[in-house]
């Protein structure tokens, strides 16, 4: 078989992989940080990834290099073992966390926050509170986040949640004192998020 050949054999395994795993081009170059157009270039057998590819291709499809690169022909056969990145959920699940998330990146979100400052401040002349609005934004793109992770959990908002309390209610009514203590709950939090994720 020639180099040509097999580079194009090859290209065919990596796209089967990853079209078993419910993953795009666009995602799988995410996911190992290349750019769109190498994985493209693999999977038609332009060229094949370097070492440091393979082994990131290996782990996240739960496969051998070996296996990848069509050197087990004749063996016996490899059991592909699970995604290294699904560990609760299905990958296509997984999969559309992404989408969701990049969906959400691309929605120019900051515009409505600004639209409603605009509105509050012409129509009802709150400008000096009515930017406490922008304070949305962080939690969107918190939110956002969260559906890309492989567990699902939201796990950085309730902080940042807590400040954003903790500053509107100190702008609003000065109660600065004795309302910071809601970020004591914060090592709680997180003590019983880990709790929960090893169950």
């Amino acid at each position: 078989m020639g180099g040509n050949d097999k580079k194009a054999e090859i290209g065919k395994n990596l796209q089967r992989l990853r079209e078993k795993n419910n993953l795009t081009q666009l995602d799988l170059a995410e996911k190992i940080g290349v750019d769109l157009l190498q994985v493209s270039q693999w999977e038609n057998g332009v060229n094949l990834p370097d070492t440091e590819n393979l082994l990131k291709l290996s782990k996240l499809f739960g496969v051998s290099v070996d296996h990848l690169l069509l050197q087990n022909k004749g063996k016996e056969p490899y059991k592909e073992k699970e995604p290294f990145y699904n560990e609760k959920t299905e990958p296509s699940n997984f999969s559309r966390g992404n989408k969701i998330t990049n969906e959400m990146n691309r929605f120019p979100f900051p515009v409505i926050p600004a639209f409603i400052y605009l509105i509050l401040g012409f129509f009802f002349g709150l400008w000096n509170k009515g930017w406490l609005v922008f304070l949305s934004v962080p939690i969107y793109y918190i939110i956002a986040e969260g559906f890309s992770k492989k567990n699902g959990k939201i796990r950085d908002i309730y902080p940042v949640v807590l400040a954003i309390i903790y500053v509107i209610f100190g702008i609003l009514y000065n109660v600065w004192h004795p309302l910071w203590i809601i970020f004591i709950t914060v090592p709680l939090y997180y003590w019983l998020v880990d709790l929960i994720n090893r169950k």
